[in-house]
């Protein structure tokens, strides 16, 4: 009987058990947030058994609220992945390809607990809604753990698991890059804009480069619904002040065009 081409494991679902984490970015201050297990005075990341009936996604949210105590949400990053994209209209190779704006795991940890019992642990990044309350952690969690937040370069001294930090490290460039692109789309956009409008002095020209530079903060540093509804506001305030300067400038032509010349 011929047996598979590669090594291959197999286990059965009495065998196997799933697990999903997501490193939590503070993105108002670039920190991380961990566990601190109070008891053997170790710092891990948050994560749990994923349910039946549940998605991976949902897992990582539910297991950030419970045990962190923040309302967050999964980020759409830019990263290479081997999985083919959301429409094939050929076929791919089995290979790595960059995506733009994605919700996936950017990690798979398989972690085998004994004979015949395997733990595969999936994982996201993710960003906490910093204009949501918090919710209160259950007793029993909070006795057992502490939430702390940490820069970048904390987070990597303070875990306590040497692949957690190879983790958290490849998250945080993740995390970075995604960021770094974004505002530079952003800029490109509004700098050719800029470009067309500067050499006739426009108030398009100041109108562009002022919807840039709020855009950039609110939608980087902001939770995206929250972020659309201040945006939206942003622009009607502009198009409103925009609109009272022209008002204003073609009532003080006219008036100084209707002045008297001074004869001598």
């Amino acid at each position: 009987m011929a047996s598979s081409y590669f090594p291959s494991e197999q286990y059965t679902s009495e065998e196997f058990v799933e697990s999903v984490g997501a490193v939590l970015f503070r993105m108002s201050t670039h920190e991380i947030c961990i566990l601190h297990l109070l008891k053997k005075d170790e710092y891990i990341l948050v994560k749990g058994r994923r349910n039946c009936g549940e998605t991976r996604q949902d897992t990582a949210v539910r297991e950030l609220t419970e045990e962190c105590g923040f309302p967050c949400r999964l980020l759409h990053v830019n990263m290479c992945k081997r999985a083919p994209p959301a429409i094939e209209d050929e076929q791919l190779g089995d290979e790595a390809r960059f995506y733009s704006c994605i919700c996936e795991p950017f990690t798979l940890q398989i972690r085998r607990l004994g004979e015949g019992n395997v733990k595969l642990i999936w994982w996201y990044i993710a960003a906490v809604n910093e204009d949501e309350p918090s919710h209160d952690r259950q007793q029993l969690e909070k006795d057992k753990t502490a939430v702390e937040f940490y820069s970048f370069d904390d987070v990597l001294e303070k875990l306590t698991f040497q692949m957690d930090r190879d983790m958290v490290k490849k998250a945080i460039e993740i995390f970075t890059n995604s960021i770094r692109e974004l505002t530079l789309d952003l800029y490109e956009l509004s700098r050719s804009e800029r470009a067309k409008e500067a050499s006739t002095g426009g108030p398009k020209f100041f109108q562009i480069h002022a919807i840039h530079k709020v855009f950039t903060v609110l939608f980087i540093h902001r939770p995206a619904r929250t972020a659309a509804l201040q945006y939206v506001i942003v622009l009607w305030i502009l198009g409103k002040c925009i609109t009272f300067f022209r008002l204003f400038g073609s009532l003080w032509l006219s008036e100084e065009r209707t002045k008297p010349c001074c004869q001598d």
